[in-house]
């Protein structure tokens, strides 16, 4: 019986320890912001000033497949000043459900009966008669019953006390800067070049990446015939069997022309063997009679004109540009096509850098050239976004 009664006191006694030992905490914070007068403010500009927006110029050329770009980033500054501040941050907590308050009187009342049985242990003990009538009592489930409970009082009280630690409200100073924008200023440097930014040319379902390099000069190798999209395939199948077709009218005209040319050199080798054993005067020279030159346009028709194939080069989320070249890759337009753009400056945080390399492929398409990877089908760029409040600059040390 002594045994039931301690077992069922101490799953009791757990349960009610484990129930509010990890007491949530709740926390609420306010901030204030007092200005400072032991800093002087931070003025930037005029001259120069604060980049608030980039924009970007570019001029490529293309040379066959190949498509060189120069890109330079316009910026748009603004004079700005930080003035010194003082953030105040009070941050107030609190235990959920009054659990702190719980735990301290739990945690009393367990540790109260706990002394109660160590000191009085008979109050919690059975007496048994003997055979000769006399009365003999067990102390020890006593004991054991009021060190269990004054182990788990202490336990439940030193839970409250860490809760109370954790619940203590705090002050926070911290130095910081508060940003006021003025009006537009010119920027020390308007027009620099876009150094090491990973850039992306998409053209259809194809996309490459490629770096800029100090320049920011950036080279691209343009997708090949199988890569690009069915009308410009059909316009370079066109030019291909045109240009066999040309071929050939031309190897024509060649050989007529040489049979001409050995005909009348046969037909003159007689004619100088006679005059030379005869004293008779000689012949005049055959007038030579030129056969017709085929014409490979006016029989072929004219050759097809080169096709252009419109891509977007992606720079960030924020800006993207079109641009344009032209196929077949082996004409005379595609040797020195230039073009340039421009994108006006906007807001916005630039991307980092994509890593190099391909997406998967589907099967029985063709491999891409080395400095090509397919990928998703091209996206329009997302609009620039109107600029967002500017947040306090980092405290300085």
């Amino acid at each position: 019986m002594v045994g039931t009664r301690t077992c069922g006191a101490l799953a009791v006694a757990l349960a009610l320890v484990t129930g509010p030992g990890c007491a949530e905490v709740i926390s609420r914070s306010t901030v204030e912001i007092e200005p400072r007068t032991d800093a002087t403010p931070l003025v930037l500009g005029p001259p120069g000033g604060e980049v608030t927006a980039r924009g970007l110029r570019a001029e490529w050329t293309q040379d066959g497949d190949r498509l060189a770009l120069r890109l330079a980033e316009s910026r748009t500054c603004a004079s700005v000043r930080h003035i010194p501040v003082v953030r105040i941050e009070r941050v107030h907590r609190k235990t959920a459900g009054g659990a702190m308050w719980f735990e301290y009187g739990l945690g009393a009342a367990a540790l109260a009966t706990g002394l109660a049985g160590l000191i009085k242990p008979e109050s919690f003990s059975q007496g048994s008669t003997v055979i000769d009538g006399q009365v003999v009592e067990d102390k020890t489930a006593g004991y054991r019953i009021g060190g269990i409970f004054a182990g788990l009082g202490v336990l439940l009280l030193t839970a409250a006390v860490v809760d109370t630690v954790r619940t203590r409200d705090e002050v926070i100073y911290t130095d910081a800067y508060r940003r006021e924008q003025g009006g537009t200023v010119e920027c020390r440097d308007p027009l620099v070049p876009l150094r090491a930014h990973t850039v992306e040319l998409l053209v259809g379902e194809w996309s490459t990446v490629e770096p800029t390099d100090e320049d920011g000069t950036v080279r691209f190798l343009l997708p090949t015939p199988d890569e690009l999209p069915a009308h410009a395939r059909e316009v370079i199948d066109a030019t291909t069997a045109w240009d066999a077709a040309k071929a050939e009218l031309d190897a024509a005209a060649r050989a007529a022309e040489e049979a001409r040319l050995a005909a009348e050199a046969e037909a003159a080798r007689p004619n100088s063997k006679k005059r030379r054993g005869s004293k008779a005067k000689p012949l005049p020279p055959e007038e030579p009679v030129e056969a017709p030159t085929p014409d490979p346009v006016a029989a072929l028709g004219p050759r097809p004109e080169p096709v252009v194939i419109k891509g977007v080069l992606r720079i960030d989320k924020a800006r993207a540009l079109a641009l344009d070249f032209l196929v077949p890759y082996d004409g005379d337009p595609a040797q020195g096509h230039a073009g340039e753009g421009t994108v006006e400056p906007v807001p916005g945080v630039e991307p980092p850098p994509r890593a190099r390399g391909s997406t998967k492929r589907d099967a029985g398409a063709p491999e891409p050239r080395a400095g090509s990877a397919p990928s998703e089908p091209a996206k329009a760029p997302e609009p620039a976004k109107a600029p967002e409040p500017a947040k306090a600059p980092e405290p300085s040390s």
